[in-house]
């Protein structure tokens, strides 16, 4: 029948696999619909979900209980039951719990996770490293610092200047693009500098395949 009775009580909790005190339970999964995925998030008091994005998919989320405050880089929101917000693919935003109880949303994908990873989107990582710095950088940025970017986080301090200017170019090369400025030996390896023309952070954007793993030094 096309009407599907679910019982999400049943599904089980599962820490996630990077934020500590961040549960997660599948209410709709790929199983049930090819169109979207929904999740029930719970945060504990103080749990944070940290800057990232989902390249494929965009999140609609609801807040159900608690209260926090939603970070898109350059903003920050207060959220309570009923709030509700809608990221774009691509767009990097953040959660955190602020109250002393528990905090639960729930998470819409469209299209669901894996599917929009599939069958490309998966294929590399992104690391952006600072390869020098000229002049005083205000956020604090040093040479050999390291940003990664797998599709589902933004896994390093980043200046949010520097990271709204590079997004294009780390998705451009996370999906497989070559830049016609480079020459074959070089495809896979660009440079940007950030907006600060009197204090200029270079960063070398590298991608690599998922296999090679997470931080590198290069």
């Amino acid at each position: 029948m096309d009407l599907k009775v679910i019982d999400s009580q049943s599904s089980p909790w599962l820490p996630h696999r990077k934020y500590t005190g961040v549960y997660a339970r599948s209410v709709v999964d790929s199983a049930i619909s090819s169109d979207l995925e929904v999740r029930e998030v719970r945060m504990t008091p103080g749990a944070e979900i940290s800057l990232h994005t989902h390249e494929g998919s965009a999140e609609t989320f609801y807040v159900l209980s608690g209260t926090g405050t939603v970070y898109t880089g350059s903003e920050s929101v207060p959220c309570q039951p009923g709030s509700c917000f809608h990221a774009q693919a691509g767009t990097a935003h953040s959660v955190k719990n602020t109250s002393e109880q528990d905090m639960h949303l729930l998470a819409i994908f469209t299209p669901p996770l894996d599917q929009a990873r599939k069958p490309d989107a998966g294929l590399y990582k992104v690391i952006a490293t600072v390869r020098s710095v000229g002049g005083h950088c205000g956020f604090g940025h040093q040479v050999g610092d390291q940003i990664v970017f797998d599709g589902d986080t933004v896994d390093g301090r980043i200046c949010m200047s520097a990271l709204y200017s590079f997004l294009p170019k780390v998705f451009a090369l996370r999906h497989g693009a070559d830049f016609p400025w480079l020459d074959a030996a070089h495809k896979d390896v660009a440079t940007h500098a950030c907006p600060d023309a009197q204090n200029p952070v270079v960063f070398e954007i590298r991608r690599v395949r998922e296999a090679e793993g997470g931080k590198k030094a290069s």
